[in-house]
């Protein structure tokens, strides 16, 4: 035990050296920087309701979706009617109704962008509470987002209908194309709200407030970064 405890010492006293005289660098990896929580965590309970609200209400438009889709086809089929609209069984058969072509259409839009939003809210939900990073805050967002989803899905509709956004009005519609726009309003509501506020600023010749607010922030980013160059210089 000696003669081994002794060479141990030798070598920490080595290594010891090496590192004092500059021989020998040691570098430490950086951590990760952790985020910082702001905020109230999400507690158990609320947890499991936003849960079985992504898990079940998805469900629940998938299935009206899927009976809501023969009218759609139909109200797009060449001299579509009222008359020529066949039954929707809403709630699995509890209310059966007969849409106009136009109403079909703005219901499958809107279902589709409120589905479409769900989708994406579910991969926020996951993606923060596999990083134990939901926040009580938060919930009001997951419980909004299919309804905002949805009504920007119908804003976009009547919009392309009306030609706002270059499209022809009067040409035949395409069912599954209205589905696919619907879906990306609904994913990408952010961006479709800033398209939206554009047609707006352009059709009544409005400055974009917003644009001129980040102009600004940016110039005086820019001016305290040119400022810190210089002092850094001198």
């Amino acid at each position: 035990m000696g003669p081994q405890s002794n060479g141990g010492d030798v070598l920490v006293d080595a290594v010891r050296e090496e590192v004092a005289s500059g021989a020998l660098a040691v570098t430490l990896a950086p951590s990760k920087p952790r985020r910082v929580r702001s905020g109230e965590p999400m507690s158990f309970a609320g947890e499991l309701l936003i849960g079985l609200l992504l898990l079940g209400l998805p469900l629940l438009l998938f299935t009206q979706l899927i009976a809501l889709w023969p009218s759609a086809l139909a109200a797009t089929a060449p001299g579509a009617t009222s008359s020529s609209m066949p039954t929707v069984d809403w709630l699995f058969g509890v209310k059966r109704v007969v849409l106009s072509p136009d109403g079909a259409l703005m219901l499958l839009v809107m279902l589709v962008g409120a589905l479409a939003s769900l989708g994406e809210s579910s991969f926020r939900f996951v993606a923060s509470a596999g990083s134990d990073e939901l926040m009580a805050r938060w919930t009001w967002s997951y419980v909004l987002r299919p309804i905002q989803g949805a009504t920007l899905a119908a804003i976009v509709y009547f919009t392309l209908r009306g030609g706002l956004l270059g499209t022809d009005g009067t040409q035949r519609l395409n069912p599954y194309g209205l589905a696919a726009f619907a879906g990306l309003v609904g994913l990408f509501t952010r961006q479709a709200f800033q398209k939206l506020k554009r047609v707006f600023n352009e059709l009544w010749g409005v400055e974009d407030l917003d644009a001129d607010v980040e102009a600004d922030s940016n110039l005086r980013l820019r001016r305290k970064r040119d400022g810190d160059h210089a002092g850094d210089a001198d």
